[in-house]
């Protein structure tokens, strides 16, 4: 559907392309696991972004592509290059610096992340509703953590927790995680 949408032009105002269906057909083109395209979409498509989103939009949505082919370190860099100004894209880019530390074994940064994403959490009133979903996978992961890797009961019940929590971002990654 997107394909032919942008074939036909109808995401397009004015010549511009909103950074939302940027990010969007990125997105659905990672799930699908259509990266070379998505790669190429990232690159051709990048113009079309309104000229202050350009870099930073570019920035995230490569991170991301990178992120799941799992070039951890060129995502990281992108992330930081990438001047994330809007809350929830922040939001999204702080999940993804902390699914690439936790899968690296970056238990220090990851902690310090934790934490300061807590804070962030706490005093930004923009998130609303959001907020729980993303409080949930910062408990969440420091629960994985925590958790004993040789300890099935332990694990189990956690994954039922996960599975039972309606208000979570990233419940495929944590319950992957659980094993």
């Amino acid at each position: 559907m997107y394909r032919s949408g942008l074939t036909a032009n109808i995401f397009f105002v004015d010549g511009i392309l909103s950074r939302w269906s940027y990010t969007n057909i990125v997105a659905i083109g990672l799930r699908l696991g259509e990266l070379n395209w998505v790669k190429d979409f990232i690159e051709k498509y990048k113009i079309y972004l309104e000229i202050g989103f350009q870099e930073s939009m570019y920035a995230y949505n490569l991170a991301r592509f990178y992120f799941v082919k799992k070039e951890y370190k060129k995502a990281m860099s992108l992330l930081l290059q990438a001047e994330l100004d809007d809350v929830l894209i922040n939001v999204s880019g702080k999940v993804l610096l902390l699914k690439m530390y936790y899968e690296l074994n970056e238990f220090d940064a990851l902690e310090s992340l934790l934490s300061s994403f807590k804070i962030y959490l706490r005093r930004n009133k923009v998130i609303s509703y959001h907020k729980t979903h993303y409080m949930n996978i910062v408990n969440f992961t420091i629960e994985l953590m925590k958790l004993n890797p040789y300890d099935k009961e332990s694990r189990k019940r956690l994954r039922e927790k996960i599975e039972g929590t309606k208000s979570l971002a990233e419940k495929e990654w944590l319950l992957e995680q659980v094993g």
